[in-house]
């Protein structure tokens, strides 16, 4: 049996796509906050939505009609803010001219800025 699952942005949730996924046998609903330069906002507002009594209510909605819930997100920027940039800019991310800057994910072969 093929396993299914449908990606949608958490503001698009709702009792309608939960019972049409519900419906057409989907077992795994996805959720995203949109990507790109905002990623690390769109990732605090879904985390923010998370804690509200309403989205709960949904959440447990879904798992009551047989869905599965996965959180899929872009979290490198959210994981270490660009506010930590001027005490250490070599946790932050090098472009092609060598220069460091704090406007999308960390710096992935950084020890510490992994460790952070």
């Amino acid at each position: 049996m093929v396993k299914s699952s449908l990606l949608i942005h958490p503001e698009e949730l709702s009792k309608k796509w939960i019972d049409k996924l519900a419906d057409a046998g989907v077992e795994t609903l996805a959720l995203h906050p949109v990507g790109g330069w905002r990623a690390y906002l769109t990732l605090a507002e879904m985390l923010e939505k998370l804690e509200t009594p309403e989205y709960r209510a949904l959440l447990d909605y879904a798992a009551q009609r047989g869905l599965k819930i996965e959180y899929e997100m872009h979290a490198g920027r959210y994981l270490l803010p660009a506010e930590h940039f001027e005490a250490h800019p070599e946790w932050f991310r090098m472009t092609k001219e060598g220069e460091r800057k704090p406007d999308r994910n960390f710096c992935m072969s950084n020890e510490e800025a992994l460790d952070f």
